[in-house]
């Protein structure tokens, strides 16, 4: 048996010779994409457009699997479901924001400002002395 040299290279079927393997200005895919080829993004397009025969209020309707998923997301979020929930905060924005906006007004309106917590002690201290009876107005604080 006789050992090859790296820079012997047989050339036949498949095995062009070296200098003329790859041209200068000639590209390995002249054809391009297939036009049939898409990506994902318009693969799952396509098939959140599908049509989907639903079950809804005993009597069958047809709608895209987009808006099946939607209503399903939105039925679960409205059975109290947190991870549905949080999607669909995630998924609009606007709806993230607005349920931030009313936490935060729900939690200003928890906490008594510095007029209401005189009002109470003033009450509780009336209460406290029998001073203020069941239909009596009773003055300022």
């Amino acid at each position: 048996m006789s050992k090859k040299k790296d820079d012997d290279y047989e050339v036949g079927y498949g095995k062009p010779p070296k200098h003329s393997r790859f041209q200068k200005g000639r590209s390995g895919n002249a054809n391009g994409r297939p036009k049939g080829a898409k990506g994902f993004g318009a693969s799952l397009t396509r098939e959140l457009e599908e049509m989907v025969t639903v079950r809804e209020g005993g009597r069958q309707i047809k709608m895209s699997k987009a808006k099946a998923l939607a209503k399903r997301l939105v039925a679960k979020a409205l059975a109290g479901d947190l991870s549905a929930i949080k999607m669909l905060a995630s998924l609009d924005e606007g709806l993230a924001k607005r349920a931030e906006a009313e936490t935060e007004e729900a939690e200003v309106a928890v906490f008594p400002n510095q007029t209401d917590e005189e009002i109470l002690r003033w009450y509780s201290a009336s209460r406290a002395d029998g001073g203020l009876a069941a239909g009596e107005g009773g003055g300022e604080p």
